[in-house]
């Protein structure tokens, strides 16, 4: 039997491991990622939580969400200079090997996609072009259906 990959946490900010495995574990292929990133239709995952002040208009204090819908559009919220601000984006997801899937935001940014074996969290890992560069991981909770 072929040695197989599984990806595991190490608690909410510990390194993500590659687990070798003989049993046959599931990978993570573009339609599983897209099956947990949109559930039925679509679903928005925290990375941020937002707090709202009080008052008119889209004030705020802190935020940021993506939801992501299965029509491959990626709608974006974040506070931004203390107004909520919203911006619409198309997605794609890409199998780069056996144990990569990357997510494409509107064709140029990649970020490596990793959920936790309960589909309840998202890491997003950039993925940058020089090896001066760090890598910067996302980590978003399951905001709802």
């Amino acid at each position: 039997m072929r040695t197989r990959f599984r990806h595991a946490w190490l608690g909410a900010a510990g390194p993500l491991l590659l687990i070798a495995s003989s049993a046959v574990a599931e990978l993570l292929t573009t339609e599983s990622a897209a099956r947990l990133l949109t559930g039925d239709a679509s679903r928005i995952w925290v990375h941020e939580k937002t707090v709202q002040t009080m008052g008119a208009g889209n004030s705020c204090v802190s935020g940021r969400q993506y939801e992501f819908r299965q029509n491959r559009l990626l709608d974006i919220t974040e506070c931004i200079g203390g107004e909520l601000r919203r911006s619409q984006h198309q997605w794609s997801l890409e199998q780069e090997s056996e144990i990569d899937t990357a997510l494409v935001v509107d064709g140029a940014k990649r970020y490596l996609i990793r959920f936790k074996d309960d589909g309840t969290e998202l890491r997003l890992r950039s993925v940058q072009n020089a090896k001066t560069s760090p890598d910067i991981d996302m980590l978003f909770i399951l905001g709802g259906d």
